[in-house]
């Protein structure tokens, strides 16, 4: 048999079913290898393709040969040639016509004509004539399948095609198992660096992204760019594409720097290999824009949109689905710059062109109406745009599930042109939907990102809190509805910080990659001195790791709480207690143009009874209690003597209007918020008959992160051993290994001035001299007789290294000198990790360069790493502990978070710089009561009494007793 017919048989199908498919490829192979060796070679140099692809192409080259005269191969040499110039109308047309000659001469069933039938179906689809293409690629799909088998490059391509298909209809399920069955595929047959592999990865990638899921997108995003580089190099058009969608992936997640950085790269290679006139050009020049209006450049933006329209209205038509994308586009930027009316005209044409082109159940026609509502919301057209956000949130709804970001998008402006019409009912059931559906989909979606990127997740979502609360701003029924969003949603960072770094305990490969991030955390934390540059790629490396962990632990299991369960909680524990939840939130205004919608910032309390009662109370303007929070700590760091009187119109602001519900409460819980957590709460009054008490006499006083903890508090846990006290590091240590004695430290710091007055400072500058502290070492000598420890650590072996090592510590006490180092660039994105901003000064802090693995500091975000579970109290005796950058929600990013995330159950640190001997006399009254039995929140209030009436008149003052804030467990500790 020649060559020739043995290929013609294989090509009919007749050699395939009666020998083994792998005995058809090696003929076919063979054949075609030893007939057409150099167009082979050829083949694999230009696409980069494996040897079974290239036998693939070739099978179709020799079925040309026999079967198709130079018509069809004029044909479709244009058609590609079109393809290339995305001239998708006219390579379409070609290919219908090679189709119908292909079926006439070979027959329906044959694989040409299946090529015919998939190569078409790929215009259609870039046509937008989805269901079109659907119907081809369905039948080249069952061709395939039957000619080559299920287990074939070629099927695999199929199968990866009607994937995208179903993608670009908005069937993202269907999508996800037919791009998985491809990858299967080709990863096996194929092999893992292939091309094709590459293709599958990048298209999976943009499903998962359509679909809501961005940290899997971006995981099959990295690898297919990754494989796409080495194959393809750094710029084809194939690269881009990844790029593309890489950025594409970035801007969902608030992540706007590096989004805008991938997007100029795919630019400026798809100019240059493409040319500016070229749909992928233009989708790239489309999502620029779309970035600069996210980033509020809106001339840029606008600049970018006028651009893409033009290429895309020239290209591929007025009426094409990707030309109304960019009206679509265009029309949001002008509500955001409030011209709406503008923006209602262009959301109409958008809506008109996809309602001609798309099935009417498509999520991209669900785009246009909810922005036309928006417009029309905007304008006060109430009923028409209700309608319109109606019908698009059913759409998106049944294509993308309810807790997807464009649902939630949805649900969250419907809600407000609820409010906007004083239909509270609608909005409270709506709103229902809304903190539920977004509550599973960030529980779902945030333990994937890297720690650092969560808060940009957040935010770049709709702010279902704030609706929340501008809801309960005009409607006091819905109490109930904004504590069980605020129960559910304060400190969740935190708290899945805290489940991950459980569950990365669960094998020695996520202990691996824990130890490895903490390294990460170290370099990062360093004191010395390293580039931008470098400090840019270490984030890059840690948020790489931790991705990789992430993927790596299984899914967290986070159950929302209910007002009920926690007022349970709360009888259980204390049955005359009172919760009080703070929030800070901003009043709701309705038609002004873009942030002025939201009003001035205000303070509300949110009260749970043990019985389940809810009561709001508006505490007034933030400013105004934000004024007075800053001028009363002023008062005290510099012990001024209006300090009380300060205090006392802070009292006045915040506990005042709660008195009325105080008259039976005994036990009462805080959940601060914004600068409320600044607050020592101790030095607060409240209305005692003759004269006022102070909070903490009047009341046994809880400061909790959120009042899910009196839940979290009640589950049995890790029983700690032993207890630690480091004191009185050596700052002037150069050699972390050494053992100094406390007299040696003290010695070898005399030189740097010692005379005057000890404070355990605040203040972190460069080549900062900390001067040592010799009440810390009289502190620990006494707490470390009172705990039952044979000697505490001090001098050369209190260092940073050291500290990181412990494991769950019963008592962990630490005294010292803190600091907190706040933004130095207000309102700037390049904002250090405020983790890294705030910690702990040990030994050799004078000398950071010594030793490079310990440079003396301790930050927070080394801190997060610690094993504390099972530590029942970290006290910090040290100054500013207790602050750092305040979050709305999230409370403070310092030290007390890294402590509650390691695991802690409860924490006592300083709000302000404090006196090292009275703070040494104050520690050690403290730990005796904790000896005796007492619970950890009322023997500070005992001690803080004690030193309100204490011999030594300086001790009286607030700025020695109200330092120090437990915040956390508040019983006894069973020694």
């Amino acid at each position: 048999m020649s060559k020739v017919s043995l290929t013609y048989l294989c090509l009919s199908g007749k050699l395939s079913r009666c020998c083994s498919r792998a005995a058809w490829i090696l003929i076919t192979v063979v054949c075609l290898l030893e007939i057409e060796a150099d167009k082979a070679k050829a083949t694999l140099s230009d696409r980069g393709r494996h040897w079974i692809d290239a036998s693939a192409i070739l099978v179709s080259q020799a079925a040309s040969d026999l079967h198709e005269d130079g018509e069809v191969k004029e044909l479709i040499r244009k058609a590609d040639a079109y393809e290339e110039n995305g001239d998708y109308v006219r390579a379409a047309k070609n290919w219908e016509v090679i189709l119908t000659i292909r079926e006439n001469k070979l027959g329906k069933e044959h694989p040409k004509t299946a090529e015919g039938l998939h190569n078409l179906g790929l215009l259609y689809d870039q046509l937008g004539r989805h269901q079109e293409a659907e119907h081809l690629l369905e039948r080249a799909l069952v061709i395939r399948e039957e000619f080559f088998g299920v287990e074939h490059p070629i099927t695999a391509e199929s199968y990866n095609y009607l994937a995208v298909n179903m993608s670009l209809q908005g069937r993202y399920l269907q999508a996800e198992k037919l791009y998985k069955r491809a990858i299967v595929i080709r990863e096996k047959v194929l092999g893992l660096e292939h091309i094709d592999v590459a293709e599958s990865y990048n298209d999976l990638a943009v499903n998962m992204s359509r679909y809501g899921r961005y940290q899997k997108a971006e995981l099959f995003y990295i690898r297919a760019l990754k494989l796409r580089e080495k194959l393809l190099g750094l710029d084809h058009p194939l690269t881009a594409s990844s790029v593309s969608g890489l950025a594409v992936v970035m801007r969902k997640q608030g992540r706007y720097e590096e989004a805008e950085r991938l997007y100029k790269r795919s630019l400026a290679i798809r100019q240059s290999k493409l040319g500016l006139k070229h749909p992928d050009t233009a989708r790239t020049i489309n999502n620029l824009a779309v970035l600069y209006s996210k980033m509020s450049a809106y001339k840029l933006a606008e600049s970018y949109h006028q651009k893409a329209l033009l290429i895309r209205q020239d290209v591929l038509g007025v009426d094409h689905p990707y030309t109304a994308n960019t009206l679509n586009n265009l029309g949001w930027l002008y509500d955001k710059q409030g011209r709406y009316k503008q923006a209602e005209l262009i959301h109409l044409k958008a809506l008109s062109i996809k309602q001609k082109a798309l099935d009417s159940d498509h999520p991209l026609i669900a785009t246009s109406m909810s922005n036309l509502a928006e417009s029309l919301k905007n304008q006060r057209a109430y009923k028409r745009a209700e309608d319109l956000f109606l019908a698009a949130l059913l759409i998106r709804e049944k294509a993308l599930g309810s807790e997807h970001p464009k649902t939630i998008i949805t649900l969250d402006k419907l809600i407000r042109l609820y409010l906007l019409k004083g239909q509270y009912d609608y909005a409270r059931t709506y709103l229902t939907r809304l903190n539920r559906s977004q509550a599973k989909w960030l529980r779902r979606e945030l333990p994937l990102q890297p720690r650092g990127l969560r808060m940009a997740q957040m935010a770049a979502q709709p702010d279902a809190i704030a609706t929340t609360f501008a809801l309960l701003d005009l409607d006091p029924t819905s109490a109930e509805l904004a504590l069980e969003a605020r129960l559910n949603r304060q400190g969740l960072l935190a708290e899945i910080e805290q489940r991950q770094r459980l569950l990365a305990a669960s094998s020695p490969q996520n202990k691996d990659l824990a130890q490895q991030i903490v390294g990460l955390d170290r370099q990062l934390a360093t004191q010395t001195k390293i580039t931008s540059g470098q400090r840019e790629q270490l984030v890059k490396q840690r948020q790489m790791l931790e991705a990789e962990l992430n993927r790596q632990l299984p899914n967290l299991v986070m159950k929302p709480v209910t007002t009920d369960q926690v007022a349970n909680a709360l009888k259980v524990v204390a049955p005359d207690g009172l919760l009080v939840e703070f929030q800070k939130y901003r009043v709701y205004q309705g038609h002004q143009q873009g942030n002025k919608q939201w009003g001035k910032e205000r303070y509300l309390a949110l009260l749970l009874q043990p019985d389940g009662q809810i009561h709001t109370l508006q505490l007034g303007e933030a400013a105004v209690i934000d004024s007075a929070v800053d001028l009363a700590l002023k008062s005290t760091f510099m012990n001024a003597s209006d300090a009380a009187e300060r205090w006392i119109k802070v009292s006045d602001l915040v506990l005042k209007p709660l008195e009325p519900y105080l008259s039976n409460v005994r036990q009462l819980f805080l959940t601060p918020d914004g600068v409320l957590h600044r607050v020592p709460f101790a030095m607060l009054q409240v209305s005692g008959g003759a004269q006022p008490l102070m909070l903490n006499e009047a009341f046994k006083l809880r400061i909790l992160t959120t009042g899910r903890d009196l839940l979290n508090l009640q589950k049995p846990g890790v029983v700690g051993r032993g207890s630690i006290v480091m004191a009185d590091p050596n700052y002037e240590s150069k050699g972390r290994s050494t053992t100094t004695t406390t007299t040696t430290t003290t010695t070898l710091s005399r030189t740097r001035g010692m005379g005057q007055r000890q404070h355990r400072s605040g203040e972190l500058s460069a080549n900062k001299v900390w001067m040592p502290l010799p009440a810390t070492a009289k502190e620990a000598v006494s707490l470390a007789q009172l705990l039952n420890i044979q000697e505490p650590i001090m001098g050369n072996q209190a260092t940073a290294s050291f500290a990181l090592k412990q494991i769950s510590p019963r008592i962990f006490h630490i005294a010292t000198h803190g600091f907190f180092q706040p933004n130095q660039v207000a309102g700037s994105r390049h904002q250090e990790d405020p983790m890294l901003r705030s910690g702990l000064v040990l030994a050799g802090a004078n000398y950071p360069d010594a030793d490079p693995m310990d440079d003396g500091y301790l930050t927070a975000a080394e801190a997060t790493g610690m094993n504390l579970e099972g530590t029942e109290l970290v006290a910090l005796s040290a100054c500013q502990t207790g602050l750092g950058d305040l979050h709305t929600g999230e409370g403070v990013y310092g030290l007390q978070r890294a402590l509650t995330v390691s695991g802690s159950r409860s924490t006592l640190l300083s709000l302000w710089s404090v006196n090292d001997e009275g703070t040494k006399a104050f520690m050690v009254s403290y730990y005796q009561r904790l000896m005796d039995g007492e619970g950890r929140a009322d023997a500070l209030a005992a001690t803080q009494k004690e030193f309100r009436q204490h011999p030594i008149a300086g001790w009286r003052n607030p700025y020695i007793w109200a330092a120090f804030q437990l915040v956390g467990d508040w019983r006894e500790i069973d020694f």
